[in-house]
């Protein structure tokens, strides 16, 4: 009985584990996402600014 108990609250632990884990995978994602816009927008700035100096020689 009291082994059933134990194994019951590991179970919990783990589903505690189990979600925070997921969280911080949403959490990564929502992060790469917002550092690949940026990125991007970088790119396109950088590029704008290349073809305007172009321009002007």
């Amino acid at each position: 009985m009291q082994c059933h108990h134990h194994l019951t609250k590991e179970i919990s632990f783990l589903k505690i584990i189990a979600r925070i884990d997921s969280d911080l995978i949403y959490h990564q994602n929502v992060i790469y996402e917002n550092e690949y816009q940026d990125s991007k927008s970088q790119k396109d700035i950088e590029s704008q600014i290349f073809f305007e100096n172009k321009g002007q020689y």
